[in-house]
């Protein structure tokens, strides 16, 4: 099943920098000024009434598939209110409230482009 589902529509002039540093910044077309140069800008296609982001779950980024390992305490909030999600691959830091941590094959900086889509599904699910 898919739970979540946006494609990319404008790239901040630092967000590949942020791409290659394993962190991707994901904001709606409401963000502000002072956050559009690191975000991905995107507008939401899907956006199921139950949960997204659970651990468990597969994050893809274009065609890379990303397990999601940890999930802070206001990521799902800020997802559905304003788009904002901010991913992370790795590490053994706590996360922050907005983060949520992944595992698996993360996107170069030229793969994550504009009209590329991020999907959040079941594990499962994954390809259906």
């Amino acid at each position: 099943m898919v739970f979540y589902e946006t494609e990319i529509t404008a790239l901040g002039g630092e967000c590949a920098e942020f791409v290659a540093a394993n962190m991707l910044v994901l904001f709606g077309e409401g963000a502000p000024a002072e956050l559009r140069d690191i975000s991905a800008i995107h507008t939401v296609r899907v956006m199921a009434a139950e949960p997204i982001l659970e651990t468990g779950r597969v994050l893809e980024i274009g065609h890379h598939a990303l397990r999601i390992v940890a999930v802070g305490t206001v990521a799902e909030d800020n997802l559905r209110s304003i788009g904002h999600l901010v991913i992370v691959k790795g590490g053994e830091d706590p996360i922050l409230p907005g983060q949520i941590r992944v595992e698996g094959s993360w996107p170069s900086p030229g793969e994550v482009q504009i009209g590329r889509t991020v999907v959040v599904r079941d594990w499962t699910s994954k390809g259906s």
